[in-house]
């Protein structure tokens, strides 16, 4: 782990690894690929990359893999797959030969990485290695063919082309791994201005020209972002950074941070509609944030030397928790998001984490512990059982950690100087220094004294039961509900109005996804699966069903609803007369504006 301190890009050992990755039919989902892996006679493990960095999880998709097959001398290769590591292939190498030769073809499922116009390719997902092999040492020599007409994108130096092939200069396999390529028909590369000597970039994929004829406004919305950044934490930990964005409706959402580049995924028209900023904004700050936090500071648990160690993912609330807090400051300070958007957004969050019951249960942190079941936990009943709340209560939980400082301090210092003192330092090329529960403790203490073990104990590690407002309220704010609408509440995926009313979370044409306990829906016998038919008497729509709602307000008598399960029709008598309800926040006169201090632009203009 101490070696990890040390430059994560550092110079490979002996050559190891020839990968050509033909991605000429990526667009109908397939890759085909070769790959020369230098070896010894006798036998031999190779391993498909299991836990990937960003995910915490062992998500590699080893499914995806098709028509595999190792040779070496010219000779096809016999092989079996571990009988518990279903990632390890073992086979044997000929006496007198030096190399294996591994062919396969990766199968994509349609809308996960591709579009007809457009693609992201993980290095990782088109790789072996040989088993305990050191990726920091290991060199890697990639290629990639893309489609006809097709741009190629991607932290990587160029080396050359040949036969259709862009080539790249070689590099570890775990800076291989960590420098994700896009490509696409319709490209466009927009620079952002140089940091200390680091160029950044907006790296465009669109479906259409349309998508990636981003506006001079929003250029100038990313260039505030990348100066917000950099002075935030004081330093940077790239020589280069690039936002690799696909715009695309047909592949699918992506977010995934690396040292010098980001893989953001966002709709074909979110650079064409001003209230795509809400998408894009959120987002780019949040990948960006983690070249910092996640990738330069990572925890312990998280800060493994290859695909193929476990990870720990106890301290998220950290990596991916303040990591959503300073995500959505950053397009605040940056004009990207407005005051008021903001504030939505965190409100959003709070409305969220007040009304998940699993808090009952179990901690913030057990959500993050779990990590490789918390993901799979966002179907039915999610409020109950949680899913990964290390992000959004986190976001939350910062914030206070803010106020806590900057009234401790008498206002001359904040969650910035924590940032400065953490993730700061000397810029320079790409590196990891891990970091334990105790060194966050201790970094918040030079900054500020305060008993921030109890603290970060008692909202991360306990229970607890209510969400704690208590540093939203001393940053002059409270959580309220009233009948105006919040954006940022619709694009979490909830319709507020019978969320926030019923305990309703309703999918496309009248759904159930989800049930919040204990609020009127769920008394009434409401659950997941069932699909709204008829609402007092009338066929079923989002209107109809807000008519409803508020008509009762001045009304005895329940909402009646005719709910499909299964092709049963059930009737409901839903017992509620508040209105309408969607989360904003609410000044308190008494208490000081320090929210509004808070996203205040720090960067020299």
């Amino acid at each position: 782990m101490l070696a990890l301190a040390l430059s994560l890009f550092q110079a490979p050992v002996a050559s190891g690894i020839q990968l050509e990755v033909d991605a000429g039919e990526i667009w109908r989902g397939l890759i085909h690929v070769r790959e020369t892996v230098a070896v010894t006679p006798g036998p031999l493990t190779l391993r498909y990359p299991k836990w990937i960095q960003g995910h915490h999880t062992p998500s590699g998709p080893i499914n995806n893999v098709v028509n595999l097959h190792f040779s070496s001398g010219g000779k096809e290769l016999d092989w079996q797959r571990d009988d518990i590591e279903m990632f390890e292939f073992h086979l044997v190498v000929p006496a007198g030969q030096g190399s294996v030769e591994v062919k396969f073809d990766e199968a994509l499922a349609p809308g996960s990485k591709a579009s007809a116009k457009l693609a992201r390719l993980d290095w990782n997902e088109v790789l072996f290695t040989p088993a305990f092999a050191d990726s920091n040492k290991l060199r890697a020599s990639a290629s990639v063919r893309p489609p006809v007409e097709w741009q190629v994108a991607t932290p990587l130096a160029k080396s050359g082309e040949s036969g259709g092939f862009v080539e790249f200069a070689p590099v570890s396999v775990m800076e291989l791994i960590d420098s994700p390529a896009i490509l696409g028909r319709h490209y466009r590369q927009i620079p952002l201005g140089a940091v200390d000597g680091a160029e950044h970039y907006l790296e465009c994929v669109g479906d259409t020209p349309a998508s990636i004829a981003i506006s001079q406004e929003d250029i100038d919305g990313c260039k505030r972002l990348v100066r917000e950044a950099n002075a935030l934490f004081g330093a940077h930990h790239y020589r280069s950074y690039r936002f690799l964005m696909t715009m695309s409706d047909k592949a699918a959402f992506a977010g995934l941070e690396h040292h010098e580049c980001s893989e953001d995924g966002i709709g074909e028209r979110d650079f064409i509609e001003k209230k795509g900023r809400q998408e894009w904004g959120g987002l780019l700050g949040h990948e960006f944030t983690h070249s910092w936090n996640g990738k330069y500071r990572r925890p312990e648990g998280l800060a493994t030397p290859e695909a193929d160690t476990a990870m720990k993912g106890r301290l998220l609330w950290v990596y991916e928790g303040l990591t959503q807090h300073l995500g959505n400051v950053l397009p605040a300070r940056a004009g990207i998001w407005t005051s008021e958007e903001y504030r939505d957004s965190l409100a959003a969050a709070c409305a969220e984490m007040a009304y998940r019951t699993g808090r009952t249960w179990r901690s913030v942190e057990d959500t993050a512990v779990a990590v490789q079941l918390s993901y799979s936990a966002r179907g039915p009943w999610r409020t109950a059982r949680r899913t990964a709340d290390y992000y959004t209560e986190a976001d939350v939980i910062w914030l206070e950690v803010d106020a806590i400082i900057r009234e401790q301090s008498g206002g001359k210092k904040s969650l910035d100087d924590f940032c400065h003192l953490f993730h700061g330092g000397t810029s320079g090329p790409p590196e990891v220094k891990p970091y334990s529960f105790d060194d966050v403790v201790a970094t918040l203490n030079q900054v500020a004294p305060y008993d921030w073990s109890k603290l970060l104990t008692e909202r991360f590690r306990n229970l607890q039961p209510t969400l704690s407002m208590a540093g939203l309220e001393a940053a002059g704010w409270r959580l309220a509900f009233n009948d105006k609408s919040n954006e940022f509440g619709v694009r979490r995926g909830a319709k507020p109005s019978p969320y926030y009313s019923l305990g309703l979370n309703l999918g496309e044409g009248g759904e159930i996804t989800d049930i919040v306990p204990n609020l009127p829906a769920d008394k009434a016998g409401l659950a997941p699966g069932m699909k709204l038919v008829a609402v007092e008497g009338r066929v079923y729509s989002e209107q109809i069903l807000e008519e409803a709602i508020k008509e009762a307000q001045s009304s005895k008598e329940p909402i009646e609803i005719l709910a499909n399960l299964q092709g049963f029709l059930l009737n409901f008598k839903v017992d509620y007369h508040g209105g309408i309800r969607y989360p904003h926040l609410e000044r308190l006169a008494d208490k000081p504006d320090l929210l509004s201090e808070m996203i205040k632009p720090a960067a020299k203009p």
